[in-house]
């Protein structure tokens, strides 16, 4: 394929690719500009990130050379606070997760604890202070409320839900729909660009011409089965964890991500009230057949 061809097949790819993100902000409503600002600081962030792996001399300039936008505009959107949001979202799941998995967090019966959470030598204080000294346990508390995740009973809190998902909280699925296409796309990159080493898995099945009438049914078995799966895997995954299991001269910082994603199409409600215009056309070619 000549370099020209390459080139407008990746440029029909991305396009693809973005065709998703433009129907998804479309149903949100979100206006095409507002998009354009959007991806504009996305691509300055990233930038100042990318810059940040490999060299300490990162300035407006340098940014502006990398991503193609005006000086001006990188200068505006750098000088801006980034989204403190954009960083709670993993150290939650890092809260959970070890509360989870940690066995000092469970009882004789190999249950997860009850945590009290009520002083600054509480439990759950000591918990989120042993992964991050910098945020406030009362801080993590809060959200873990707000989502669902936590109940209090007594002077205790009792996990609810080990896989920070909340299904009550809109923003906590726009983080997590943010979160997996960053995972998503960094793993088709590294499939791509390093080949020769074991590939991240990358798995897709669809079926196309199922019963709707179990539809309901098979989302049921899907959402049962991935929980399963999701366990076994922070059950293994924590094995292999330095802040649960500390193993001296061992480096750390080795990331995992396991996400997953299974859509079951809507089948729209029917109204009876509606006439079926071919049943209709039946009904009169028949009376018209008597008749004659």
């Amino acid at each position: 394929m000549s370099k020209k061809g390459k080139e407008t097949s990746e440029s029909e790819i991305y396009s693809k690719m973005l065709e998703g993100a433009a129907r998804f902000f479309l149903r949100r409503q979100v206006p095409f500009q507002h998009f354009v600002d959007l991806a504009r600081a996305a691509y300055v962030r990233v930038a100042r990130e990318e810059l940040e792996r490999t060299t300490s001399k990162i300035n407006t300039s340098r940014i502006s050379i990398l991503t193609g936008i005006a000086r001006a505009d990188v200068k505006n959107i750098t000088s801006g606070e980034v989204d403190p949001e954009r960083r709670s979202a993993n150290f939650v799941s890092r809260v959970l997760n070890r509360w989870e998995q940690d066995p000092q967090y469970r009882d004789g019966a190999g249950r997860v604890r009850h945590l009290t959470f009520d002083s600054d030598n509480s439990e759950f204080y000591q918990l989120v202070s042993s992964i991050s000294q910098h945020l406030n346990p009362g801080t993590v508390l809060f959200e873990l409320k707000r989502l669902g995740m936590v109940e209090q009973r007594g002077d205790k809190l009792k996990l609810l839900r080990a896989v920070a998902k909340a299904d009550d909280s809109d923003r906590w699925r726009l983080q997590l729909a943010g979160m997996d296409m960053d995972t998503l796309l960094h793993a088709v990159h590294d499939n791509i660009e390093f080949g020769h080493e074991p590939r991240n898995p990358h798995y897709r099945t669809e079926y196309d011409n199922l019963s709707k009438k179990e539809l309901p049914q098979i989302k049921q078995w899907l959402k049962r089965e991935v929980d399963k799966f999701h366990a076994r895997v922070r059950g293994y995954l924590s094995k292999h964890d330095l802040d649960i299991h500390p193993r001296e001269n061992e480096k750390g910082g080795g990331r995992v991500v396991v996400s997953t994603l299974g859509y079951v199409e809507r089948v729209p409600v029917e109204d009876d009230s509606e006439p079926d215009l071919m049943k209709e056309k039946e009904r009169k070619r028949e009376g018209s057949t008597r008749k004659r």
